[in-house]
C-alpha cells in the first residue's frame, strides 16, 4: 500500500531568487489566462463548446508561439498550468451535467486568474529540476531556473519525493513536497484466529458532554478535553481509534 503525504517548509530566497519566483508566477498565469481567452473567443465566433484535451494543448503552442517568454517557464511546470486548466474544464462540465439531472448548484464557468490567485508553480516529476542540499547545518533547495535557497528543514523527508510546489502566501514562500512511501497494513489478529470472526460493533459512540469522564461504547474511559467547543469531531476521531486499539 502506497501512502502519499505533503511536507511543507519554509523558504527563505535572497532578493534576486524573490524576483525570479515572483517573475515565474507571473507567467504561468498569464499563461494560463491566455489559454482561457483563447477557448471563449472560439466559442464566441464558432459556437464550439467541446473543450477536450487536445484542444487546449493546441491553444497553448499557440500561446506559447505568441509570447516567447513563456519558454523562460519550465517545460513541466508549463504541463502543470495545462492540467489545472485541464481540471477547471472537467470540473465546469461535470457540474453542467449535475445541474442538467436537477441538482441546485451553479455551474461555475472557468474564470481568469488575478496574480493573487495564482499562488504557486508546480514541479511535477523529480528527474533533476529540483534537489535539497546540505551545506555545514544549513539546508540549500536547488530548483532549475530559479536557483538555489536556503530551506527550514525541520524535519527529515519520509519516502520518495514525487512533486515540488513553490507556493508565496502573505509574502512568505513555502517549498511543498510531495511523497510516497510504501506502508504494509497489518492484518487483525481476530480474523486470523478466528476465521468466522465478523466485524460487528465496530461504531464507536462517545458521550463528550459528561464533565468528569467521556466514556466509549465499549466501556472505555477518557477525560475530556478543556476546549469542548469545536473540537467535538476531533475528539471522537482521536477516541474512536483508541477505543479499537483497546
Amino acid at each position: 500500500m502506497d501512502l502519499t503525504r505533503a511536507y511543507v517548509f519554509r523558504l527563505y530566497p535572497d532578493t534576486k531568487r524573490q524576483k525570479e519566483i515572483d517573475g515565474r508566477l507571473l507567467l504561468a498565469q498569464r499563461l494560463y489566462n491566455a489559454i482561457l481567452e483563447k477557448v471563449k473567443s472560439e466559442y464566441e465566433k464558432n459556437k464550439i463548446a467541446n473543450v477536450s484535451e487536445s484542444t487546449l494543448n493546441k491553444y497553448m503552442k499557440e500561446a506559447i508561439d505568441e509570447n516567447k517568454d513563456f519558454l523562460k517557464l519550465y517545460s513541466q511546470t508549463r504541463q502543470d498550468v495545462f492540467i489545472r486548466l485541464l481540471k477547471a474544464f472537467r470540473n465546469f462540465f461535470r457540474r453542467c451535467e449535475e445541474k442538467k439531472s436537477g441538482k441546485r448548484i451553479k455551474a461555475g464557468f472557468p474564470r481568469f486568474k488575478s496574480i493573487d490567485r495564482y499562488r504557486s508553480i508546480t514541479y511535477p516529476q523529480n528527474n533533476g529540476s529540483f534537489s535539497i542540499d546540505k551545506e555545514r547545518k544549513v539546508y540549500m533547495l536547488r530548483v532549475s531556473g530559479i536557483g538555489r535557497m536556503r530551506i527550514e528543514l525541520h524535519r527529515p523527508i519520509e519516502g520518495k519525493i514525487k512533486t515540488l510546489t513553490i507556493k508565496k502566501k502573505a509574502g512568505e514562500y513555502f517549498a511543498i513536497f510531495t511523497t510516497i512511501k510504501e506502508v504494509q497494513v497489518q492484518e487483525d489478529r481476530r480474523r486470523n484466529k478466528n476465521p468466522d470472526y465478523k466485524e460487528e460493533g465496530r461504531r464507536v459512540f462517545c458521550n463528550i458532554h459528561n464533565s468528569k469522564r467521556s466514556a466509549g461504547s465499549r466501556g472505555c474511559r477518557y477525560k475530556p478535553c478543556r476546549h469542548r467547543h469545536g473540537s467535538e469531531l476531533f475528539c471522537c476521531f482521536v477516541r474512536r481509534h483508541k477505543d479499537r486499539e483497546a
